[in-house]
C-alpha cells in the first residue's frame, strides 16, 4: 500500500512527527511537510546534493546564520529545528502531481530533493506505542524512533517501551 518509488530521487529522506499515519499514507510529503520533520529517522544519500545538504546542515547547527530564517524565538536549539528551517523554505509546497502520491519534492532552490518516509513504516514513538500505527496501517514498521520520553535522560524508559513491544533484544 506504500508507493515509495518517488523516494528513489530523494537526496535526503526524513520521518515526521505528524499524528496521522493514515493521512500520511494518503497524502505523502504534502501531509508530512505540514508538521515537524523528525531527524531521528533520517537517510542522506551520498549524492553531491545530499553531501552538500549534510555539510550545510552541520554548519548551520554549529553556528546558525543570523538571518530571519534561523532567528529566535523558537530557533534554533536543536539539529531538528535547524533541519526544519532549512527544508521548509518557499520552494517546498504542499503538492502532489495529481496522478500519484508524491514522497519527494525539490527544495532549497532546487539544489536538493527532500523525501518523506512513510509514517506507517518509519514511526515515531507516539505513533507506534500510543496510536498503534502498525496495527492501524496493517504493516510491520521498518524502524521505530523512541522519541522523547519522561525519564532521567538515561534512556531506561525508551528501552522499556521497546522491550514491552517486543522490539528490544539487548541488555
Amino acid at each position: 500500500p506504500f508507493d515509495c518509488a518517488t523516494l528513489r530521487g530523494a537526496d535526503v529522506a526524513v520521518s515526521s512527527d505528524n499524528m496521522g499515519p493514515l493521512d500520511d499514507a494518503k497524502h505523502g510529503i504534502g501531509y508530512a511537510i505540514g508538521g515537524t520533520l523528525n531527524t531521528g529517522l533520517l537517510f542522506i544519500r551520498s549524492t553531491a546534493a545530499g553531501s552538500a545538504f549534510a555539510s550545510a546542515w552541520h554548519a548551520n547547527v554549529r553556528a546558525p546564520p543570523k538571518t530571519r530564517q534561523f532567528a529566535p524565538p523558537g530557533c534554533c536549539t536543536s539539529d531538528q529545528q535547524v533541519f526544519n528551517r532549512m527544508v521548509k523554505d518557499s520552494t517546498l509546497k504542499h503538492t502532489t502531481n495529481g496522478r500519484t502520491l508524491q514522497r519527494a519534492l525539490p527544495s532549497l532552490n532546487r539544489t536538493v530533493t527532500i523525501g518523506a518516509l512513510p509514517l506507517c513504516l518509519f514511526s515515531h514513538g507516539h505513533a507506534f506505542f500510543v496510536q498503534r500505527s502498525a496495527k492501524a496501517c496493517g504493516v510491520a514498521p521498518l524502524a521505530v524512533h523512541a522519541t522523547y520520553s519522561l525519564d532521567n535522560h538515561d534512556h531506561l524508559a525508551k528501552r522499556q517501551r521497546f522491550r514491552e513491544a517486543g522490539l528490544w533484544r539487548g541488555g
